[in-house]
């Protein structure tokens, strides 16, 4: 564990472009719509937030080709709430062909906080150098600094930064890996930042029995007693075949302090499929339930017949006491076979929970209970299963807004704006979760 030092700063090294992609548009019922945006590049919408403002930002990478080599810059989008883009930029890391921002949370100052990492694979060397990207961006979407960091100092190490939160007192917390060359060796790691670049104190952490999935985007969060939550998903590999045997997932609970591990939960499941299996499973989202449990939401595949690329078996809440001890993990999926848990939001105080769920062919709405039972419920229609659900957010009342990536054009992202009591006609499918 790190204590107290700055991240280099290369603010001014940034390169920023103007971006507005075209939209399309279709109202169904009342204020509820359908936005489609068309880029001149391919780019994809990773993770969205509503403001105070009750506005939105979303974040993501504009992928592009140049003399054969793939690159990209990190994006960030700000919308109104009806879906029209106020403006959009992207960045560049000087020295880096590829630049994404992965997530983002709006600051108690009123800046925006993004993460993501930069990559250089034209460096002379078979193996990508990878540094952790940290930036402070005004309302304008103008940088105001930015910092990266490779957590060992080790030119053949890599550091990604997958996840952001704002913690109560506004420092931040962001989760992500630090990788040795070869895939098996790499740690996640936990930070605890300053809104300044200062960094209070990292934390790296693995199991004895696991090895963690690599690179997904798993939510970090913070408790009311002051613990720092995350989980991840766990493969535990043969050491004669390398093959993967079992698949479980690690629960870990870190002081807020101090950093110091408080408790981990290695959870294993006899009999569950691996990777490809699970290829998009993650722990997308976490809270507190009445009672002191926490809920981790992700999905999982236990079955040969859920071998998609786009959606897993089921989706999955486990619930675990304050102190880690298991109590328990109910599974559910649609009709559709399949079910993979994109994001969430906390609702209220009494432990109910808005998840965003992709079967494969329908974005699901499910409103979940502290008992994960279901209370409403709602199928929009993914334009020919041609949409993939990515990211929730929610700004007034009731009002609540899907992002979509599309997997056959990749330079366009669709936007639902609903509820969970009135669906969008115009594209509202069946729903019967199991």
């Amino acid at each position: 564990m790190l204590d107290s030092y700055f991240i280099k700063h290369l603010a001014l090294l940034l390169i920023l472009c103007g971006y507005r992609p075209y939209i399309s548009a279709q109202t169904c019922l009342d204020d509820y719509f359908t936005a489609e945006y068309k880029g001149s590049e391919n780019f994809s919408l990773i993770k969205s937030i509503s403001t105070v403002s009750n506005e939105l930002v979303c974040t993501g990478k504009i992928t592009y080709t140049r003399n054969g080599l793939v690159s990209s810059n990190g994006w960030i989008a700000k919308l109104n709430q009806n879906g029209i883009v106020l403006w959009s930029k992207q960045f560049q890391v000087p020295g880096f062909n590829y630049t994404v921002l992965n997530d983002i949370v709006e600051g108690a100052d009123g800046m925006y906080y993004a993460v993501g990492e930069a990559t250089d694979t034209v460096g002379g060397s078979n193996l990508p150098v990878v540094v952790g990207l940290f930036m402070r961006i005004n309302k304008y979407g103008n940088a105001v600094s930015s910092a990266t960091l490779n957590i060992s100092g080790l030119k053949e190490e890599s550091t990604f930064f997958k996840s952001i939160n704002k913690a109560s007192d506004g420092d931040l917390l962001i989760n992500g890996y630090n990788i040795y060359p070869g895939l098996k060796n790499f740690k996640a790691i936990i930070l605890r930042v300053k809104p300044s670049g200062l960094v209070e104190w990292i934390t790296n952490y693995a199991s004895s029995k696991f090895e963690f999935k690599y690179l997904f985007k798993n939510a970090v969060h913070e408790t009311k007693d002051g613990q720092v939550l995350t989980g991840t998903v766990a493969h535990f590999y043969d050491a004669i075949t390398g093959s993967v045997k079992e698949t479980g997932f690690h629960l870990i609970s870190l002081d807020k302090n101090s950093g110091e591990k408080k408790w981990d939960q290695v959870l294993e499941y006899s009999g569950l499929q691996t990777a490809p299996l699970v290829a998009l499973s993650s722990v997308s989202y976490i809270t507190d339930l009445p009672g002191g449990e926490l809920s981790f939401n992700t999905s999982f595949s236990d079955s040969t017949k859920y071998n998609q690329p786009d959606y897993n078996g089921k989706s999955v809440s486990i619930i675990v006491t304050s102190a880690g001890a298991f109590k328990k993990a109910i599974s559910y999926y649609n009709t559709q076979p399949g079910s993979h848990t994109a994001d969430g939001l906390k609702l209220n105080n009494n432990g109910d929970q808005l998840l965003l769920l992709d079967d494969g062919k329908n974005s699901l709405l499910v409103e979940v209970g502290k008992e994960a039972g279901f209370f409403k419920q709602k199928a929009f229609l993914n334009s020919a299963s041609n949409l993939r659900a990515m990211s929730l957010s929610q700004t007034e009342a009731n009002t609540t807004y899907i992002f979509m990536s599309n997997k056959v054009f990749g330079n366009r992202i669709s936007l639902y704006k609903t509820d969970t009591t009135a669906s969008i006609a115009c594209v509202k499918a069946e729903i019967n979760m199991i």
